[in-house]
């Protein structure tokens, strides 16, 4: 596993033991824009619950070891114990409860990031199968991202969107994110002609 401690990321956590999917996403920032590092779903059953330590808590002991987590930010709903487990590893942990305040102020600016295209994906059909499945809609508030329908899973755009806020706080300065430098970032996902993907909308 290749190492790319100079890059500074931030993720985001969704967890669910049953029923919905549960999603990480790592993003870092470059000048103004946010570029996806990593991303991963499980998708967990009544049957067959999630088993944090041996899923979550596990990529982020990865990312950690392959990147430098500045901070991960997670709904102590469900994954209360598994934070405080990571943060015996110095990971830093960030609560961030999925209030309805919090979900259309990481929603803005997820919408404000596309709108403005400053926001990189690489090419990936989980991440756009759920952002397919999303749509903003308008609120008092600001923008909010909700489910087309019901049924739909949107959990990965969501964990984007609690990764992006943390981004936005991110500071820059870190040594500039070179693609010939960390060629492997992509995967094994297909790579487009840029090799990057913007954004255009969740409309």
């Amino acid at each position: 596993m290749a190492l790319y401690k100079s890059l500074h990321i931030v993720v985001g956590v969704d967890a669910s033991i049953r029923n919905d999917s549960s999603g990480i996403v790592a993003v870092t920032k470059q000048g103004d824009r946010i570029v996806l590092v990593r991303n991963q779903k499980w998708q967990p059953s009544k049957k067959n619950p999630i088993d944090f330590e041996a899923s979550l808590e596990r990529y982020i002991r990865e990312l950690n070891d392959q990147f430098t987590i500045k901070a991960c930010y997670y709904d102590p709903y469900q994954f209360h114990r598994s934070a405080m487990t990571l943060a015996k590893d110095h990971i830093k942990m960030v609560e961030y409860p999925q209030t309805l305040d919090r979900l259309t102020q990481m929603s803005q600016n997820l919408y404000d990031l596309i709108i403005g295209r400053n926001l990189l994906l690489y090419p990936d059909k989980e991440v756009k199968a759920h952002a397919q499945k999303a749509i903003a809609t308008e609120t008092p508030g600001g923008w909010r991202i909700v489910k087309k329908q019901t049924s739909h899973k949107i959990d990965l755009i969501i964990t984007l969107a609690i990764a992006c806020q943390g981004a936005v706080n991110m500071k820059t300065g870190q040594r500039e994110w070179i693609r010939t430098d960390v060629p492997d970032l992509l995967g094994e996902n297909e790579e487009n002609e840029d090799g990057w993907e913007n954004v255009s909308g969740l409309h």
